[in-house]
């Protein structure tokens, strides 16, 4: 709704958007000394990015993708072109890859190779930090007292450290946030900034096929912004509504700047059906995980309706678009949580705003002064920065292999052995192997998936390994070797043929080799400590 406080915030002989503001920034009645001076913001602004990202930027575990990831950028540095078909896997050799991470892959290649994985940590680093300006942009636009803001880090920033790895899906999760902080400037007459979607946009369509959801939110919002809603007091007219939709047609186009051009929508649509059955991360939200659904969804939705923000809708429906893929894939709950978290911020700080205009909030006053804010965000700061620096001086930074997830002994072992070069194996051993093996040795499968292999092919094998019946997917004749979780059910079966014998053991893996093995070997515990990528690719 349009109100009465509504002013211009274009410059004079600027497209005319009148902007009401998200709560705060252009129709809050603070008291009289109230406001913070800008060198006040911006110090506010760096210390509540430090106090949200300082306890996630000391060590980050190793995600099994990182291996064929760092891989794939060396080998399109080497080699100055995308990989187009495969050659890492003996069950899709010679099929077409669609490596909708390429560039992700170079980045990270390139970061390897400047700084070993201390570089990889550096750019997670940079993407978390990226992630959290981000946020504290759009809090701080929607209320402007740091020490609210502070409150909505303290309970979204947590999830988010436990989603946000050396991934390529962290690229979308960042460019996300960076979106909506573009289309807010856009609401408040930066026109400038209209430059920056399709800029975002081409940019992401090569780090990760989640541009997508960007192009669906830069879309929904530029629609609503030309209906006179969004935000936006007034409807744009003239020249303002060409620049509007030359921009949603530009950031189209700028998606297509990709190497596989319009063969890449096919393959997101190719990645939304499938079904991946045995990969958790797509698999529907459970247990402990539900509660924080519902809290994300719920208290976002109540608090705009008391805020009566039926203009303020765009964030709501990707919130309610979210919420429904996170329901049937947990992949999309840090998506949730910002979409939910803003939606919040914006709705509560227009029930903050109401609440001091009437006096409610008077007896509370104190708390929202901007020198206790400043004074309390100093002392997070400094309180969260002498560990991370201890750590630090004492080697801790970096990226971690986890030692109860990988096969790094049996790996080993593998390696010295002279055995025949096609390996079956479980999926989050693909990249691994690949790794420390390859190229001689071919995998079954690997993190790539559909963007590799049959999405039903895959669907069918991981299930089956899952099972113990991995023989009825591949064909037994082409395997030379199985390397395979200590506890899966798939090596009783191989053994009970009487063609397949564990030749390999330790706590972790084992290695199932063809013929009869009296004794398997007993390997020894891997390193406690290891760095990515593994003690034998050191």
């Amino acid at each position: 709704m349009i109100e009465s406080d509504s002013r211009e915030v274009t410059p004079p002989g600027s497209p005319r958007i009148i902007a009401t503001g998200e709560s705060g920034e252009l129709a809050d009645p603070a008291p009289r000394g109230d406001a913070m001076s800008r060198a006040g913001r911006i110090a506010a602004l760096v210390l509540l990015v430090a106090v949200g990202s300082l306890p996630f930027l000391l060590n980050v575990g190793a995600d099994p993708d990182l291996w064929w990831q760092v891989r794939t950028g060396e080998r399109i540095i080497d080699e100055g072109s995308v990989p187009r078909v495969d050659d890492w896997s003996f069950t899709a050799a010679g099929e077409e890859w669609t490596n909708h991470e390429w560039l992700t892959g170079v980045i990270f290649a390139t970061a390897f190779d400047l700084g070993g994985s201390t570089g990889l940590l550096v750019v997670r680093g940079l993407l978390f930090v990226a992630m959290v300006t981000g946020l504290v942009l759009a809090y701080s636009r929607r209320v402007k007292h740091p020490l609210l803001v502070l409150l909505l880090l303290l309970v979204t920033v947590p999830i988010l450290g436990t989603f946000i790895n050396v991934r390529a899906h962290s690229f979308s999760y960042t460019l996300v946030v960076w979106v909506i902080v573009a289309l807010d400037r856009i609401r408040d007459g930066h026109w400038r900034w209209l430059a920056a979607l399709p800029a975002l946009l081409a940019f992401w369509a090569n780090v990760h096929g989640g541009f997508v959801l960007g192009l669906a939110l830069v879309g929904s919002s530029l629609f609503l912004m030309l209906i006179g809603w969004d935000g936006i007091a007034a409807r744009p007219v003239g020249r303002e509504r060409r620049l509007i939709v030359a921009t949603g047609l530009a950031t189209l186009a700028a998606t297509l700047l990709n190497p596989f051009g319009p063969w890449l929508y096919v393959y997101v649509a190719d990645e939304l059906s499938a079904q991946h059955v045995q990969v958790s991360e797509w698999q529907p939200i459970t247990g402990d995980q539900l509660p924080y659904f519902w809290i994300y969804l719920i208290v976002p939705l109540v608090l705009w309706l008391l805020a009566r923000r039926w203009r303020h809708i765009g964030l709501v429906a990707m919130l309610l678009v979210t919420a429904y893929s996170t329901y049937q894939a947990a992949r999309f709950f840090v998506l949730m949580g910002v979409f939910g978290s803003i939606v919040a911020v914006g709705a509560g700080g227009e029930l903050v705003r109401r609440g001091r205009a009437s006096g409610r909030l008077h007896r509370y006053e104190r708390l929202l002064e901007p020198r206790l804010a400043l004074g309390s965000l100093v002392v997070l700061t400094v309180a969260l920065a002498i560990p991370f620096l201890g750590g630090a001086v004492r080697g801790q930074a970096g990226v971690t292999v986890d030692r109860s997830l990988y096969p790094v002994e049996a790996t080993a072992w593998l390696a010295d052995q002279e055995v025949g070069p096609n390996l079956a194996l479980a999926l989050h051993y693909g990249g691994y192997a690949i790794w420390h093996l390859g190229p001689e040795t071919k995998v079954a499968v690997d993190g790539r998936n559909v963007t590799m292999y049959d999405s039903k092919w895959i669907d069918g094998y991981l299930l089956a390994l899952e099972e113990g019946r991995a023989l009825e997917v591949l064909d037994e004749s082409e395997v030379d070797a199985w390397m395979l979780p200590a506890d899966s059910a798939q090596i009783a079966p191989l053994e009970a043929t009487g063609r397949w014998s564990v030749a390999y053991r330790d706590e972790v893996a084992v290695v199932v080799l063809p013929g009869r093995v009296a004794t398997p070997v007993i390997g020894p515990s891997a390193p406690r400590d290891m760095r990515f990528p593994g003690p034998t690719g050191s």
